[in-house]
């Protein structure tokens, strides 16, 4: 079966623009819709969300000091321009400010904190080639400086800090990573020690493996390197250990990883324990899939263990503990959409565009261009690069976004609700997940909700019935990472919840559930807290109304051209193929598709899902 969804796009804050003041339209949408900028917190046996890190980006270098994490680097959009953007989280307020930036703009480096100063070393200042360079950061002063080359030029390098007894200070250790030949990363085995007060650099023993992008900790004065690709990129290789003694420069095999992670896994020490998280699934290859999973390594009895997964999965981010808690930051969710499931794209704009465009669209999506709504069901896993724009009779805006597809999960639970709806500031909330091939121990968790400081979350999701509830308090759009577990089963989705105050763009308020029965009369009247136009997209994923039509609604249902879905249900019964093992579906309640009804003025369009559902 195939659903469509639909997408708001809302004007500047004021619902009149005089002339003196008459701008062109602003694109704010995100330079990249699978980076984000999510802070989930581990302790006390759970996850939590906190406050999200200003700018969303992946491949960082991160370290912390004080209480409070450093993040340097990293990039905002997949065009392989590195940032030198610096920002601090402090975890007692659970708030961020922006710092002094990097001298250099680098990404894929790798940070560590030594005699309270912050080294940044390594990665890339482009796609082309490795850095050797390694700045300083004095959290005392917001200032940098430059430090003592590494003798290896490298990116993707894990850093670790052991405090050296006899020399009463802290080194520096720089551990794998991958150097460039060309356009080819290769990954090695160096290892190479930085003194800070001597400001020179040692070459240790090499590792026993190369490991590009390996997870980094320390336990009682050794060093642990887990995963990372060796120059094989084989599976088995990507989950192996191995610790190092810096008493006597010499590295052991320990026991391997239980799951295979490549694209930078996130990772940290609390209470001696050594925890990796998330990353992509390094054995079903055919399907990128960002890992929400987390596991224990305990280098006292060498074992590995579950811990609970993150609330949503995440490549490239980074992972740093404070007070024994671990703070995974970050990141890259893989696929914002997905081959044969509905996708919406929400292109939000100020000053009141009258018209929109995109080109690159992946195949099976199309733009509305009086509405701005991106809406259709992919058919190609697909990396792409949208150009958008928005236009008023002032001008024209333009901006650059990627949008990536991958391909579906080959079994397990689907979750099929819309991935869109628009709510009012300051107003009580909600949406319900809906999925199907779930059993009844399906459980729902959802990462990037809303969070305000000092308050938590505004918005909260049952695990049992993945009803999404609260009330919002701020303006905002909002990439929510979806995930529903059934026994070992694992399906993600993004949800993109926009909440608005302006008062002149509508909001659709009409319940979301509608529960059909065969041959029963069924009416909904649909309603907005302010006056719109209503159409609505399909089952069949296409656009209909304004005009009454009795398409891409379920049988017997017809929308009457104004704001009414009326008619009797009459569904069309599917016989079991002679010779099948097919049985009766016995579930009470099944969920039956959805139309995405629209409310338009002059000001903006409001959206939000109709699910049907069969008695």
């Amino acid at each position: 079966m195939r659903f469509c969804l639909a997408v708001i796009v809302f004007g500047g804050s004021l619902a009149v623009t005089f002339a003196a003041n008459a701008q062109a339209p602003v694109i704010t949408v995100p330079r990249d819709l699978n980076v984000v900028g999510t802070n989930e917190a581990f302790g006390s046996g759970a996850w939590t969300t906190k406050t999200s890190m200003p700018t969303a980006r992946d491949a960082f270098a991160i370290s912390q000091i004080n209480g409070k994490i450093y993040v340097a680097g990293g990039e905002l959009f997949n065009n392989n321009s590195p940032i030198d953007t610096f920002e601090v989280y402090d975890v007692a307020s659970d708030a961020w400010s922006t710092l002094a930036p990097m001298p250099t703009h680098r990404w894929f480096a790798g940070a560590g904190t030594a005699n309270g100063i912050i080294y940044v070393v390594g990665g890339q200042a482009s796609d082309s080639g490795a850095l050797h360079t390694v700045e300083a950061y004095d959290p005392s002063t917001d200032t940098w400086s430059t430090a003592a080359n590494m003798p290896t030029a490298r990116h993707s390098v894990g850093i670790a800090v052991v405090h050296d007894a006899n020399l009463n200070r802290d080194i520096l250790y720089a551990i794998g990573g991958a150097t460039n030949t060309g356009s080819v990363n290769v990954p090695v085995k160096t290892v190479e020690a930085f003194d800070p007060v001597t400001n020179t650099w040692t070459t240790k023993t090499s590792m026993l493996q190369e490991r590009w992008q390996p997870v980094v900790g320390v336990v009682n004065g050794k060093i642990y390197a887990i995963g990372g690709f060796d120059t094989t990129f084989s599976e088995a290789s990507d989950k192996t250990v191995e610790a190092f003694d810096p008493v006597t420069n010499t590295w052991t095999m320990k026991t391997s990883m239980p799951t295979a992670r490549g694209a930078h896994p996130a990772g940290g020490v609390a209470n001696n324990i050594i925890y990796v998280a998330g990353g992509i699934d390094q054995i079903n290859v055919d399907v990128e899939t960002s890992l929400t999973t987390v596991e224990a390594y305990d280098p006292a009895s060498d074992t590995w263990s579950a811990a609970p997964d993150m609330l949503s999965g995440r490549t490239t981010l980074g992972g740093a503990v404070v007070n024994n808690i671990l703070y995974a930051v970050g990141g890259f969710q893989v696929g914002a959409a997905t081959v044969g499931q509905p996708f919406i794209y929400q292109i939000t704009a100020t000053n009141h565009p009258t018209s929109y465009s995109a080109s690159g669209l992946p195949a099976g999506l199309s733009i509305d261009t009086a509405t701005g709504i991106i809406s259709g069901v992919p058919t190609t896993a697909v990396d792409s690069t949208l150009t958008l724009t928005a236009t008023n009779a002032d001008g024209t805006g333009s901006a650059l976004t990627r949008l990536t597809v991958h391909a579906a999960p080959p079994s397990g639970p689907l979750i099929i609700s819309s991935s869109s709806a628009t709510g009012r500031t300051g107003q009580p909330f909600s949406f319900r997940v809906v999925t199907k091939h779930a059993s009844r121990a399906a459980r729902f968790t959802a990462g990037g909700l809303p969070y305000r400081d000092g308050v938590g979350s505004e918005l909260t999701i049952d695990p049992v019935t993945g009803l999404i509830s609260g009330t919002p308090t701020s303006d905002g759009n909002f990439g929510v990472a979806l995930t529903v577990t059934d026994g070992s089963a694992k399906t993600h989705a993004t949800l993109q919840l926009t909440f608005i105050s302006d008062p002149t763009v509508p909001v659709v308020t009409s319940s979301s559930d509608a529960f059909l029965t065969p041959g029963t009369f069924f009416k909904r009247r649909l309603k907005a807290d302010v006056a719109g136009q209503f159409t609505y997209i399909g089952t069949d994923g296409l656009k209909h109304g304004p005009s009454a039509t009795c398409e891409g609604l379920p049988p017997g249902l017809c929308f009457d051209g104004v704001a009414t879905i009326s008619g009797t249900y009459n569904p069309i019964s599917v016989a079991a193929p002679a010779g099948s093992n097919m049985t009766p579906d016995t579930i009470t309640i099944r969920p039956r598709g959805f139309c995405q009804p629209t409310a338009t003025n002059i000001d903006g369009t409001g959206t939000a899902p109709l699910n049907f559902f069969e008695r």
